[in-house]
């Protein structure tokens, strides 16, 4: 019997699925709580530009939550949509990174995308003064840069293709 390629996918997922739920408290997925909080916040922040507004600071708490100070026209949508942006917004944002990695050739260059949107980010968590929160936001958009130059083939020798 074998397993195709789409069993294989499925097996990895369940696999991870797991594993994140058992290591949930632990500081190996403590950066990728940090992502989802950045994600989140980023979302807001992006709508509030989409509504003509923009954005003033950005704060990523080490208590894995934060802030996305913005202006727009106090308009219903424009606070509705703005207000929506978070939870939404992550969830598309990972949504459309799953996809993406999963139906792409070139799913090494998500990475990159991301580590440029994160050092981007970066900027706008600075004008909270808030130290932590820069240093993770450039911190993991480097790293991820640096995964995107140095360990695209990483994960396919040791056939973890996912």
């Amino acid at each position: 019997m074998t397993l195709t390629d789409k069993k294989y996918q499925s097996i990895h997922l369940i696999v991870l699925i797991v594993l994140v739920t058992l290591l949930w408290n632990t500081l190996l997925v403590y950066p990728i709580k940090l992502f989802v909080v950045m994600l989140h916040e980023m979302s807001h922040g992006l709508m509030a530009i989409a509504f003509g507004g923009q954005i003033i600071e950005i704060q990523i708490s080490q208590h894995i939550g934060g802030y996305c100070l913005y202006t727009i026209s106090p308009t219903f949508w424009s606070e509705f949509m703005t207000g929506s942006a978070g939870y939404l917004g992550s969830l598309f944002w990972g949504s459309l990174i799953l996809v993406l990695a999963v139906k792409s050739e070139r799913d090494k260059y998500i990475t990159l995308l991301i580590g440029m949107i994160l050092i981007i980010l970066s900027y706008f968590v600075l004008q909270s003064g808030e130290f932590f929160g820069t240093a993770m936001t450039f911190g993991l958009g480097l790293f991820m840069i640096i995964a995107f130059k140095y360990f695209g083939t990483f994960f396919t020798i040791y056939g973890l293709n996912f």
